[in-house]
Parts: structure tokens; sequence; C-alpha cells
């Protein structure tokens, strides 16, 4: 069967946009869980490396970063990372102390510091 020739470029939109979306989805699994972890001595010298180094880390999403609060928004991927001792190295390693907010969403800390969605591009220290 022969398509007409405007269905064609038409299907190929349709099949683009489709992997596009697919490709840029945030994680949504039930292995993925949300972390939110303050760094008290967070500065903007040692930010972008940090923010680097846990955007490096295996199943490691950076959702964001509060500076009024020194927090940072993390989706981890359970099935790489099972556990947090990933921070323990990392943070120790760069001097710092973090404490893990149990009580705090990501969505809660969005709402308080003024972020906007999850969709949104992270926010570094000026």
């Amino acid at each position: 069967m022969k398509l007409p020739c405007f269905q064609l470029p038409a299907r190929l939109a349709v099949y683009s946009f489709a992997f596009l979306c697919l490709s840029f989805r945030t994680p949504s699994s039930s292995a993925f869980s949300e972390l939110v972890i303050e760094v008290p001595k967070v500065t903007v010298k040692n930010y972008s490396l940090l923010e680097t180094a846990l955007a490096a880390s295996p199943g490691v999403f950076v959702n964001g970063y509060c500076e009024e609060r020194k927090m940072f928004l993390l989706l981890i991927d359970r099935s790489r990372q099972p556990d947090n001792s990933f921070l323990d190295q990392l943070l120790h390693n760069m001097e710092l102390e973090y404490h893990v907010k149990e009580s705090c969403t990501i969505a809660q800390v969005r709402d308080l510091c003024g972020m906007g969605t999850a969709n949104q591009s992270t926010t570094s220290p000026q």
C-alpha cells in the first residue's frame, strides 16, 4: 500500500515527537525515590563542583537546588544506588556535611523556595 505524499511527513513528525518526548522524560519508575539533602556549608565556590559530582553519580538526578535553604533536590534510582552511602563518600571527599531532610518532599521544597515546577532547570547560587 502506497501512502499519499502528505501522510508520510506527518507520520515522521509524529514519530519524531514521540521519540523526543520519551528521550527527555523525567524518571517516574517506582525504583526512584526523592531525596532532599541540606548542605549547610555549600558556597558559590563549591556549588558547581558538588552539583557536577552529584549528577555524575550513577542513578542520581539533580532535580533542583534551593539556595535560601541550601538544599539539593535529588531523584535517586534505587536499583543503582540502594542506599545513601555514595553521599557519605562524595561529601566527605569535599569536606562537607549534609543532613537528609526525611520529612521534606521535592514539591514542598520547590514551593517553599518559590522554584516553580520540577520541569524547570536547577538554579545555582548567584
